[in-house]
């Protein structure tokens, strides 16, 4: 009965298939040496299905090469292009970035941050531009959390003085007069 079973799905496996496709569901399950070397000699090297699957990787990835290759052209010319165009000019970029320092500074300066200390005088790289740069938002960030607990200390002042305002009233009507045993006082 199993075996009847077996043969089953062993029959609808294969049905549907190619012969290529048989031979290597077959060979796979038999996992024996002298197929392989039947294919080999049939077909020659190559046909294995492992041989197969590292043949399309190859073949993927040298695509993939050549598709960056052509991006590195492309953009080894558009650089070349701006540099000529004078899009691209080092100087001025650098006199850019000295400006853009100094007025950092001056808005540091009005936040009493303090000026940043550099290490050098010369151009700067981009690193120490970014350290600068994320030094100034933790600083920034710091500022905006002291602010946001400012706020709530203000409005947490305010609920209380309100609450004891309110408290104060209440109190005020519930006190009795000092003259309320006396039937014409007005107090």
């Amino acid at each position: 009965m199993l075996t009847h079973f077996l043969g089953q799905s062993t029959l609808s496996r294969l049905t549907h298939r190619t012969s290529a496709e048989r031979f290597d569901i077959l060979k796979e399950a038999a996992q024996s040496r002298e197929i392989e070397q039947l294919a080999i000699t049939l077909h020659g090297r190559g046909n294995t299905t492992a041989s197969k699957a590292f043949t399309r990787r190859i073949d993927y990835l040298e695509k993939e090469v050549g598709r960056l290759d052509e991006l590195l052209a492309q953009e080894a010319e558009l650089w070349e292009g701006t540099l000529a165009a004078g899009a691209l000019d080092p100087t001025g970029a650098a006199a850019l970035g000295r400006m853009i320092l100094v007025e950092i500074d001056a808005v540091r300066a009005e936040l009493a941050l303090g000026p940043m200390a550099r290490q050098t005088t010369g151009a700067m790289d981009h690193s120490e531009l970014a350290t600068i740069w994320s030094e100034g938002q933790t600083q920034v960030r710091g500022r905006e959390a002291q602010l946001r607990r400012a706020g709530q200390l203000i409005e947490g002042w305010g609920r209380r003085t309100t609450l004891l305002a309110e408290t104060e009233a209440a109190l005020e009507k519930l006190k009795p007069s000092r003259c309320s045993w006396l039937p014409d006082c007005s107090n």
